[in-house]
C-alpha cells in the first residue's frame, strides 16, 4: 500500500516542483494535493462466522436476535 501512495504522489510532487521552483510561482502549489490514504471499509461477518461467534459466545447467543421465520409453501404444502 505504501509503493501505491508513493506512485500517486509522484505527479502532484512533481508539478508542485516545476509550477514552484522552475517558474517560480508561489500560489499554484499550494493548490496541488496530494492523494490521500483510502478508507477501509469495516469487516463484516458472513452468516456462517456470525452464528460460529454465537455458539463460541454461549449465552449471548440467546439474546441476540430471533431466527428468521421458516418460509411457507415449498412441496410440503402441495402435498396437503
Amino acid at each position: 500500500m505504501i509503493e501505491d501512495m508513493t506512485v500517486r504522489n509522484l505527479s502532484p510532487a512533481t508539478l508542485r516542483f516545476f509550477y514552484g521552483v522552475t517558474l517560480g510561482q508561489d500560489t499554484v502549489p499550494e493548490r496541488i494535493t496530494y492523494a490521500r490514504q483510502p478508507s477501509k471499509l469495516p469487516v463484516v461477518l458472513s452468516a456462517l462466522s456470525r452464528a460460529s461467534a454465537q455458539q463460541r459466545a454461549g449465552g449471548l447467543a440467546q439474546n441476540s436476535a430471533p431466527p428468521p421465520p421458516k418460509p411457507r409453501g415449498g412441496p410440503s404444502a402441495l402435498a396437503g
